[in-house]
Parts: C-alpha cells; structure tokens; sequence
C-alpha cells in the first residue's frame, strides 16, 4: 500500500502550505516583541528556527502516523491508534526538544538570551503545534475512512439487491418454471408421493430467497438445507445424469457464508457443463484443507449460446470482499472446476 493510501490523501500541498504557515504562526506567538519592534533577526533568526522545529516535528509525526496505520491490529481500532498516536506526539515532543534546542543553537552559534521566549510558552505552544499537525491529519483520514465506509455499505447493498435477482431470474425464467412444472406432470400420475415432495421443495425454494432478501451472512445451515431443496428439484430433471456428493461436518454449520452463494455455484456448474449418461456431472460440497467451503465438479464443457459474463462468480467475489479479508478461491483445471468460499465466524461480524 502506498503512502498516500496510508495517509489517506495526497498531502504534497499541505506540506508545501502548512510547514511554512504554522512556523509563521508559531514565530509570531513566541517572538511577538521582536515581530513588533521589526527586528531583521526576526526574519533572520526566529523565523528559520520555528521553521526548522516545525519541519522537524511535522515530518517526524507524519512518519509515526503512517507506522501505527500500517499495521493490521490498528487499522479497525481507531481509538486506540489515536490514544498511542497522541502519547508518541507529546513523549517525543518533551524528548527531543531539548537536545533540538542545544543542536539548534550551536548550529545558529548565536546568542539568543535577548530574544529567548518564556520557556512555558515555549513548551506550550510546542504542544499545540504538535497536535495541531496530528489533528489534521486524523480529521482528514477520519473522514475518508467514513465515506469510504459509506460508499461500501451502497456497493455491498446493490451486490445484495443484484445477488437476490441473480437468484430470482434463476428460479423463474421460463425454462426453469417450465422444465419444474414438465417434471411435476410427469411425477404425479407415477408416483404422487414424489409430487408432493417436489412441491413442497420448490416451494421452499422460492419462500427461501424472499426470506433472506435482507442478509448479507446467512449460516451454512441454512444455506445447506436449501441447497437440499434445490438439488432434488435438478436430481428429477437430470436424474442419474447428476451426481452430488455433500459431505459438511456439523462443527462448520454454525459458520456464515453468503446467501445464494452456493445455489449460483451448483447453477454454474449444471450450466456450462455436458450432463448425459455417458458423462454425468459429478458436484462435490465439502470443507477443504484451509477450512473453505468448497464446489467442484468434474469439467466436460458444453457450448453456451452467447458469451458467459461470469456474473455470479464475480458477484459472490465482490460481497465477499465487504464481510471478511480472504478471497474466494477460483480454480479451474483441465480436469475440474474449483470454487472456495472463506467461512466467516458469528463473532467477526461488524456489519450493522
């Protein structure tokens, strides 16, 4: 990450502007008199020595700030970086200032008792100065952080709305509804038992995605047993064409994962893939070795009428970005397909 990412800002003119502007400030406070009787040595000697202080502390905090921003444990723990920040500024500060002076004024070799200020107005003012410098730069980064955060919350709410489309156009486009009510025509004067069941699954289907409309994690418990419900509705339709290979250990089921995630994975799969008896589609669910939930199915592509845009994959990647900070996995090889979803603990949960 770059420097202006830390920083949150480009700060080349406010390093330009400010430096100077604050050590003016700074002079005219502490050597008022000599300002007000127009002694060259303002200009000569006091300016350049505010100056060199101001530069001085001005660098030396923005360095400190861009330290604490970098690492992890503080980049979601604001009130402590700011506390660590502000006892750095005022330690350093009451450190260095007196060897800066006794360097200051041996550089300078010029006696300065006549234009000395008061010593507490010096350290005060010292101060203020210090946390002025660490305010600006907390305010601004504060408030980019803020919009940031807002301008997420719009983009995980669209990929929500667009995810429950997603799944919504899958569920009833007029092939689907067609090839579901094909299936039931077929089922009821066979086997009513079946029919009944095949209802009562798409049924859940749809009540399914209405209920989860406005959750952004769901748990994989519930995932699963939709999941459920949707594969016996394809297993009717594709019967010994599709094979499926669940295997979940009940310790991961408490875990959340993104709703529809795997229902756009399992319609993937079916989508782009040759189901026939002589090359049925083989889709394996498990928990992989990093702990991820993981789809694969053996790959033996069929033509697709138009170009694929990969929409479902990239919307799963693009929610999952907003909730948790490892990737989801995609990797395909000549023999099969591999998705991997991150698994998000109940308790890492921060969205509101």
């Amino acid at each position: 990450m770059s420097r202006k990412e830390i920083i949150g800002f480009n700060d080349k003119w406010l390093l330009l502007l400010g430096i100077p502007f604050v050590a003016l400030v700074l002079s005219s406070v502490l050597f008022s008199d000599v300002l007000h009787q127009g002694h060259v040595y303002f200009l000569s000697l006091c300016y350049p020595i505010s100056l060199a202080y101001t530069i001085f502390y001005w660098l030396l905090f923005r360095e400190i700030m861009i330290h604490l921003r970098r690492r992890k444990s503080m980049q979601n723990n604001t009130r402590r970086r700011v506390a660590i920040e502000l006892i750095l500024v005022v330690g350093l500060f009451l450190v260095l200032k007196f060897p800066l002076d006794y360097l200051l004024t041996e550089v300078l070799s010029v006696e300065q008792n006549e234009f000395r200020p008061n010593p507490w107005l010096e350290l005060f003012t010292g101060l203020i100065m210090c946390l002025f410098i660490t305010s600006i730069y907390e305010i601004i980064y504060i408030q980019k952080k803020l919009e940031k955060s807002i301008l997420e919350k719009e983009q995980l709410t669209r990929a929500r709305i667009q995810s429950q489309l997603e799944g919504l156009k899958t569920q009833i486009q007029p092939h689907f509804l067609f090839n579901s009510l094909n299936t039931l025509a077929g089922l009821i004067p066979e086997d009513s038992a079946r029919a009944v069941e095949y209802v009562q699954k798409l049924s859940s289907v749809f009540r399914y995605i209405l209920d989860i409309r406005n959750e952004a994690l769901i748990p994989l418990e519930d995932e699963v047993h939709f999941l459920k419900s949707y594969i016996v509705l394809q297993k009717e339709r594709f019967g010994e064409n599709l094979k499926v290979n669940l295997q979940i250990d009940p310790q991961f089921m408490s875990m959340m994962v993104v709703p529809l995630s795997l229902q756009i994975l399992f319609e993937n799969a079916i989508k782009h893939n040759i189901l026939t008896r002589e090359k049925p589609l083989t889709v394996r669910i498990y928990i992989n070795r990093l702990g991820k939930l993981t789809v694969e199915n053996n790959l033996q592509p069929k033509e697709v009428i138009g170009s694929t845009t990969r929409i479902g994959l990239e919307n799963i990647k693009k929610r999952y970005r907003f909730v948790v900070e490892e990737t989801v996995d995609i990797v395909p090889t000549l023999e099969s397909f591999v998705v991997s979803l991150p698994l998000v603990h109940p308790s890492s949960i921060q969205l509101s």
